[in-house]
C-alpha cells in the first residue's frame, strides 16, 4: 500500500444551491421597506430593469419566466474535487436577515459592552439635542422643532412649507432657510428633505467630491433617470453643455449614485451612534396582506403597493433580438443583466403568492379569531402550514417573519398566529397566544386588594377546562409583563 494524498474525481448526483435560489430566498425574507430598497437599488444597477407597467411586455415576459427552470433547487453532474453547497444548509432559521447581509460584522464582544453603557433615546429626542448646540434666536428654534417634530420614519419632512408659514407666521423664504439649514447642518446630513430626489441632491453636495454628471442627472432629469433612460438622459445632457455625457459616462455616474442613501434615517434609528442606542418612537407598519369581510366571507389578498412595479426595458431587449450587432462581450453582458432582472421580477411574483397561501391557510385555521377574538387562537405550528402547502418549514418560516396582515381585528404580524397549545378537558387544545389572553383578562378582573396567586390563576383556568401548571401561567405572566401577586396588590 502507498500512503499519502490525492485527487480522485467521481461524478455523482448533487443539490447544489442556484443564484435564482438564493435571489429568491433573499427576496422572500424581505420585509416590504426592505424589498421596496432592495428593488430601488436594482433599478439603479441594472440597466435591464425600468420603474413601471408595461402591459404590452407582459405576455413576453411571461413567457421568458416560463423559460427559467421553476424548480427551486437545480440537479448537476458534479465531481468529488468541486465544493459541495448542501441545500440542508440553507434551510434552516438561521439564515441571516437582508439587514444582516449588507452590515459589516461587529466585535460580539463589543456590541455587548456598547449595549451595557448604551441609554436608549429616541431619533427625535436626538436631533433635539443636537438644536439645543446651536445658538438660533427662539423664533427659529420653533421652526425647528416644528421640523423636527413632523418627520416620518425615513427622515423625511411630511408637511409642506405652507403649513409651516401658517403655523409660525413667519415668511415662506425665512422658513425655507432654516428648513435648509436643518437638512446641511444636523446629523444625519439631509434630515428633513421633502423627498427623494432632494435628499439625493444634499448628499451630493455634502461630497467630498462629487460627480457633477450625477448631480446633473438628479436635479435635471430624475424622472428619465429612475426609468433607466440613459440614452435621452445623455442627449439632453449634453444639450445642456456636458460635452461628456456619454451613456457610458452616464452608466459611471449611476454606479456613483448607487453608493448614496435612500433615506435619511437609513441605518440610523437601529443600533449605535455614541453611547447612544436610537429607536424610533413609532413604526408604521405596512400590511404585506389584507382580510376583507366581503359578502358574508373573509377575502384575503397580497398587497405590495409601496414596492415599485418594474418591467424589461424595450431598448436592450431589441438589442439582444438583434444578436449580430453586438459582440460576444456585449451580449454576455446584456444576457447577464436580463437574466438577473427576470429573476428578480420572479422573485418577486413568488414572494407574493406564498405570503398569500400562507395567510390563507393561517386564517383557515384560525377562523374563529377573525369572528370572535384572540381568547378564540387554536394552537398552530410551522410545520402545520409547511405540511399543507409542502414547502419547507424554513420556507413558511421567511414568509412570515416580519410580514404583517391587517384585519378587521387590527394588525399582526404573521407570526403571532402561531404557538404550542395546552390540553383542555373538551380534548382539544388551547393556543398560549389565547391562555395570555385570558390570563390578562382574569388579572384585569381581580381584586386590586386580593391579587391571585399563579395557583389561584392556574385554578382558574382549571375552572375552564384549560390545564396550565403554576410554572406555565407564571412563564405567560412574565411574558405577558405583569408583575406577581405580591407586587400588585393595593393597600388602600
Amino acid at each position: 500500500m502507498r500512503a499519502g494524498l490525492g485527487l480522485q474525481q467521481s461524478m455523482r448526483q448533487s443539490l447544489v444551491m442556484t443564484p435564482k435560489l438564493q435571489q429568491a430566498i433573499k427576496v422572500m425574507q424581505m420585509t416590504t421597506m426592505e424589498l421596496e430598497l432592495h428593488v430601488l437599488q436594482e433599478l439603479q444597477m441594472n440597466p435591464f430593469l425600468e420603474e413601471g407597467l408595461d402591459l404590452d411586455l407582459e405576455d413576453e415576459i411571461d413567457g421568458e419566466l416560463r423559460e427559467i427552470d421553476s424548480d427551486d433547487l437545480e440537479t448537476k453532474e458534479v465531481t468529488e474535487t468541486e465544493p459541495e453547497i448542501r441545500i440542508e444548509d440553507f434551510m434552516d432559521d438561521s439564515m441571516p436577515s437582508f439587514q444582516e447581509m449588507y452590515e459589516a460584522p461587529e466585535d460580539d464582544e463589543d456590541n455587548d459592552r456598547r449595549a451595557e453603557f448604551a441609554q436608549e433615546l429616541s431619533f427625535q429626542d436626538y436631533l433635539e439635542e443636537q438644536l439645543s448646540m446651536y445658538r438660533l434666536p427662539p423664533d427659529d428654534r420653533e421652526v425647528c422643532l416644528i421640523i423636527i417634530g413632523n418627520l416620518d420614519d425615513d427622515g423625511f419632512l411630511e408637511i409642506g412649507v405652507e403649513e409651516i408659514v401658517e403655523l409660525t407666521g413667519r415668511d415662506p423664504d425665512e422658513v425655507e432657510e432654516i428648513l435648509r439649514y436643518v437638512q446641511t447642518h444636523f446629523d444625519p446630513i439631509g434630515i428633513g428633505a421633502r423627498d427623494r430626489r432632494e435628499y439625493f441632491l444634499l448628499q451630493i453636495d455634502a461630497h467630498d467630491a462629487p460627480d457633477p454628471i450625477a448631480s446633473a442627472m438628479v436635479r435635471d432629469h430624475y424622472d428619465d433617470f429612475l426609468k433607466n433612460q440613459l440614452s435621452r438622459v445623455a442627449k439632453q445632457l449634453r444639450d445642456d453643455g456636458y460635452k461628456d455625457a456619454t451613456p457610458e459616462r452616464l452608466q459611471d455616474a449611476k454606479e456613483w449614485l448607487t453608493k448614496l442613501q435612500l433615506s435619511p434615517a437609513q441605518g440610523f434609528l437601529e443600533g449605535y451612534h455614541g453611547v447612544f442606542k436610537f429607536k424610533s418612537d413609532s413604526r408604521q407598519v405596512t400590511p404585506d396582506v389584507i382580510v376583507d369581510f366581503v359578502d358574508d366571507d373573509y377575502r384575503i389578498r397580497a398587497v405590495d403597493e409601496s414596492v415599485p412595479r418594474v418591467h424589461l426595458n424595450r431598448h436592450y431587449l431589441q438589442l439582444l433580438k438583434n444578436k449580430e450587432r453586438l459582440s460576444p462581450e456585449e451580449k454576455k453582458w446584456l444576457d447577464e443583466y436580463r437574466q438577473r432582472a427576470l429573476e428578480l421580477i420572479e422573485s418577486i411574483q413568488e414572494r407574493g403568492k406564498t405570503i398569500e397561501n400562507v395567510a390563507k391557510e393561517i386564517f383557515d385555521v384560525q377562523r374563529d379569531f377573525l369572528d370572535q377574538g384572540v381568547k378564540h387562537l387554536k394552537p398552530l405550528v410551522l410545520r402545520d402550514i409547511a405540511e399543507r402547502l409542502g414547502k419547507h418549514e424554513s420556507t413558511i418560516s421567511r414568509a412570515t417573519n416580519g410580514k404583517y396582515v391587517q384585519t378587521p381585528r387590527g394588525t399582526f404580524e404573521l407570526k403571532y398566529f402561531f404557538s404550542s397549545g395546552l390540553d383542555s378537558d373538551d380534548g382539544d387544545t388551547a393556543s398560549s397566544t389565547s391562555v395570555k389572553a385570558i390570563i390578562r383578562e382574569i388579572i384585569q378582573g381581580e381584586d386590586p386588594a386580593k391579587p391571585l396567586s399563579d395557583q389561584a390563576l392556574s385554578n382558574v383556568l382549571k375552572d375552564r377546562g384549560i390545564n396550565a401548571a403554576r410554572r406555565t401561567v407564571a412563564k405567560y405572566r412574565e411574558e405577558l409583563g405583569i408583575a406577581p401577586s405580591s407586587q400588585r396588590k393595593n393597600s388602600w
